[in-house]
């Protein structure tokens, strides 16, 4: 047995048991679907903006397995029950999600290679070199090297969305620097409120409120949308008059 601070740090790691049981349950099932990862097409050209090829595999199959098995269970019926559900569908599940990180994957090579083209072109224009090096540091925060252990499924099928956002200010910011500079201070007052909110999370900070800072940076990230690339289209209704509201929440949280 082992005691923890707080509850939902519990049920966080009676979760991961969860997980551990159904890979001893199934062991086979777990080795089909990492098999599936690693012999998937076009995940090598991935992995190395991440990290090694076998470790991103490894990642990738402890993001969906995690996803899928690690649950809040306490019956014997609930264990078999979800089993039942979940693995006549595991095939698809895996190829779904092994086609949501190629999308991911390209949408991020794309960026990557474009932001370093472009600041090759423009190293000697201060002010467009300097867009260019913040939308750089944006990408990499954005899909940092362990996404797959930081973000839900959920999470994770959106990025590509943000991705392109940055790769379509690098392109206009390159090419106008005063218009993306312009629009960029629509975003920076609530760029600097995430970074203070983000600094000031602790382990004696509510679970709301690392929650509703999660849940605000998302927020932004579609703001962003709206501000520079209407194309890609939001998918919610985000305004500063939303964003402003989420704050004054998220003030009244210990």
């Amino acid at each position: 047995l082992k005691l923890f601070k707080s509850r939902s740090r519990a049920d966080q790691e009676h979760a991961l048991g969860i997980l551990a049981l159904y890979r001893k349950r199934f062991p086979d099932d777990f080795k089909a679907l990492k098999k599936d990862i690693r012999t998937a097409r076009g995940l090598g050209q991935i992995a190395p903006f991440f990290s090694g090829r076998a470790d991103f595999m490894d990642a990738m199959a402890r993001c969906l397995t995690r996803a899928l098995f690690a649950r809040n269970i306490r019956t014997r019926e609930e264990f078999s029950s979800h089993a039942q559900s979940v693995r006549p569908g595991l095939y698809g599940k895996t190829r779904t999600f092994i086609q949501m990180i190629i999308t991911l994957g390209k949408e991020y090579a794309d960026c990557f290679s474009l932001i370093q083209k472009l600041s090759l072109k423009h190293e000697k224009q201060p002010n467009t070199f300097g867009i260019l090096t913040r939308l750089f540091n944006e990408l990499k925060g954005l899909v940092p090297h362990n996404f797959l252990e930081l973000y839900s499924l959920d999470r994770i099928g959106e990025l590509h969305r943000y991705v392109a956002c940055i790769r379509i200010r690098a392109r206009r910011g390159a090419e106008n620097p005063v218009k993306e500079n312009k629009k960029n201070e629509q975003v920076r007052p609530y760029q600097r409120r995430l970074d203070s909110l983000v600094a000031s999370l602790s382990d004696k900070s509510s679970p709301e409120k690392a929650l509703g800072t999660e849940n605000f940076f998302w927020l932004l990230e579609e703001y962003k949308i709206s501000v520079f690339a209407q194309e890609i289209k939001t998918r919610i209704k985000v305004s500063p008059k939303k964003l402003d509201k989420a704050l004054t929440d998220l003030s009244t949280m210990i």
